[in-house]
C-alpha cells in the first residue's frame, strides 16, 4: 500500500436480534487525508480487500471508539484482530471523562457538539439507506478525528500513554473473541453447588453454544437458559421425563435435540464427581481485616480523586478484599501495570507501616512514614 495513513477512524452498525454472531451492515472509515466514507458489505458488488488490507496493515492505527464489539465483528469475519489499535473509550477512562463514556458524551465534551442520537435503534440491514442514516453513521468518523488527538495530546501530557496500551492489550487478543463453548455454562444462574447438576449444565450449554453458533441463532433461539438448568437439576432419564421439563418443545422430545441433551445427561451421571466443575466460591476478609478493609476503601477513593479516575477504574471490591488479605501477593489487576504503580503498591505500603494517611488544611494526604 502507498501512501498508506499513519492511522484510520473506523465504526460500524450491525444487528445482533436474530443471529449469534453480529451481522455487519455498514463500515465506516476516515482518517488523515481520507474524506469520511462508508463500505455497503451488504452489497454483493462491494470490494472489501482495501479496507482489510489497512485494518491489519501493522503500520496504521485503527482507532475506535468503544472498540470491543467491533473488533469481535471483524475476528469473526477474518480470523483475526486489527491491530494495533486506539480506543477512545479506553483512553478517556483514563483521562477523567468517566468509565464507559458514550461517543455522544465525549463529542459533546472533547467538541462541544450535541450529536443527534435520532437514527440509534434504525434497522441497518435495510436498504436502501436513507441520507439521515448515512450521515448519522459518519457523524461517527467525523468527530472521532478530534477526540483522538485530543487524548493521545491529554495521555502524553500526564504520562498515561502506556496506561491505555496495558489496558488495550487485552482487546487486541484473539482468546478474548474465540468461542469458549465449556465456559458458556458460568453465564447460567443455577440454584444448586453440586458437581452433578454444574456438569450437567456445562455439557448442555457448551452443546447449545455450538448449535447456535453453527445455525447462526441466537442461544435462547435454540433452548433458554431456564430450560437448560431444569434439565441440569431433574436429570430425565428418558424422553417421558424430558417432556416434563418446562419450557422444553414437545416436538423435540423424540427428534435430534431431545435425544443429544438425553445423552449428554447420561454421560454425566456416569462421570467421577471429583471430574466434575464446582462453583468457585467467594472469600470474604475476616472480620480480623475489617479495620483494613475499610481503609483501603477510604484509600481508593484518595487515590482515585488524585488521579483524576473513577474508584472502580482502579479496583473493585473483590479485589480490595483479596489485597487486605492477601497483600502484594494478591493476584488482581489492581496489583499489576499501572494500577499498581498509583494504588497496589502504595496498598502494601499502607498495610506495612511504611506510609500513612493525615490530614492537612482540611484535605486527606498521603504520607511516606521515617522508618
Amino acid at each position: 500500500m502507498t501512501n498508506k495513513p499513519e492511522y484510520i477512524l473506523i465504526d460500524t452498525e450491525f444487528l445482533r436480534e436474530k443471529t449469534y454472531f453480529s451481522k455487519l451492515c455498514l463500515i465506516q472509515v476516515s482518517g488523515p487525508g481520507i474524506d469520511p466514507y462508508y463500505i455497503d458489505p451488504l452489497d454483493s458488488n462491494t470490494d472489501m480487500e482495501p479496507l482489510l488490507e489497512m485494518l491489519f496493515d501493522p503500520d496504521i492505527i485503527k482507532v475506535l471508539h468503544s472498540a470491543y464489539q467491533d473488533l469481535e465483528i471483524f475476528y469473526h469475519l477474518c480470523g483475526k484482530v486489527p491491530a494495533p489499535i486506539f480506543d477512545t473509550q479506553v483512553a478517556a477512562s483514563v483521562l477523567g471523562y468517566g468509565d464507559q463514556v458514550s461517543y455522544a458524551n465525549l463529542v459533546k465534551s472533547v467538541c462541544d457538539i450535541e450529536i443527534s442520537k435520532s437514527q440509534q435503534f434504525t434497522d441497518w440491514s435495510v436498504r436502501p439507506l436513507s441520507q439521515a442514516q448515512i450521515d448519522y453513521a459518519l457523524g461517527d468518523v467525523i468527530y472521532l478525528d478530534d477526540i483522538y488527538h485530543k487524548m493521545v495530546e491529554e495521555l502524553d501530557t500526564r504520562g498515561r500513554r502506556k496506561w491505555v496500551g496495558e489496558d488495550l492489550a487485552n482487546l487486541q487478543d484473539p482468546n478474548t473473541y474465540a468461542i469458549k463453548p465449556m465456559k458458556a455454562w458460568e453465564k447460567i444462574k443455577i440454584r444448586s453447588d453440586k458437581p452433578k447438576h454444574l456438569g450437567a449444565l456445562q455439557a448442555l450449554a457448551a452443546w447449545r453454544e455450538e448449535k447456535a453458533a453453527k445455525r447462526n441463532l441466537p442461544k435462547g433461539f435454540v433452548i433458554k437458559d431456564d430450560t437448560l438448568m431444569e434439565i441440569a437439576l431433574t436429570a430425565p432419564k428418558d424422553a417421558k421425563a424430558l417432556a416434563r421439563v418446562r419450557g422444553f418443545p414437545a416436538s423435540q422430545v423424540d427428534r435430534d435435540m431431545g435425544k443429544a441433551l438425553l445423552n449428554i445427561v447420561k454421560q454425566i451421571s456416569k462421570m467421577d464427581p471429583q471430574d466434575l466443575p464446582r462453583k468457585k466460591k467467594k472469600k470474604s476478609a475476616p472480620a480480623s481485616k475489617a479495620g483494613i478493609l475499610e481503609i483501603l476503601r477510604v484509600f481508593l477513593k484518595i487515590v482515585a480523586a488524585e488521579n483524576d479516575i473513577t474508584p472502580k477504574r482502579i479496583a473493585d471490591k473483590d479485589e480490595l478484599e483479596l489485597i487486605a488479605m492477601h497483600g502484594d501477593k494478591a493476584d488482581v489487576p489492581a496489583m499489576r501495570g499501572w494500577r499498581h504503580e498509583i494504588f497496589g503498591s502504595k496498598c502494601v505500603d499502607l498495610m506495612e507501616g511504611r506510609m500513612g494517611l493525615s490530614i492537612k488544611n482540611g484535605k486527606v494526604q498521603i504520607t511516606p512514614l521515617q522508618e
